[in-house]
C-alpha cells in the first residue's frame, strides 16, 4: 500500500538542531514521514551546505530547498510567489487552490 503523498513547507531548515523549534519542526518531519510520503519544501539558510541538507532529508520523498536570498518577509514572499510562477513540482500542487479561488472570485 503506497502512503498518501504530504506537502511539508517550512521558512528553514531545521538543521543543526540548536533551537527548541528547530528540535520540534525536525520530530515533527520525522514522525509524519512515518505515516506519509513527504514533499519537504523550504529555504536554506546561506551559511548551511545544501548537500548535508539534502542528505539529513533523506527521510523525506522528494526534497526542494531553495536557497534564502532575503531574510525580510518581503524577500521570502517574493521567492513564493516566484516558485508559484516557475517550473517547480509544487506548483500543480500549490496552484490549485488558488486557481480555484481566482475562478470562484
Amino acid at each position: 500500500m503506497s502512503l498518501k503523498p504530504l506537502l511539508f513547507l517550512s521558512p528553514r531548515v531545521p538543521w543543526p538542531l540548536n533551537t527548541g523549534a528547530k528540535f520540534r519542526t525536525w520530530a515533527l518531519l520525522k514522525t509524519l514521514s512515518g505515516a506519509f510520503d513527504v514533499h519537504y519544501g523550504g529555504f536554506l539558510q546561506p551559511e548551511l551546505d545544501p548537500g548535508e541538507a539534502r542528505e539529513r532529508f533523506r527521510i523525506c520523498r522528494a526534497t526542494d530547498l531553495h536557497p534564502e536570498v532575503a531574510r525580510t518577509a518581503p524577500g521570502k514572499a517574493w521567492l513564493v510567489l516566484r516558485t508559484l510562477g516557475g517550473r517547480s513540482p509544487w506548483r500543480s500542487t500549490i496552484g490549485r487552490p488558488w486557481r480555484a479561488m481566482s475562478a470562484a472570485g
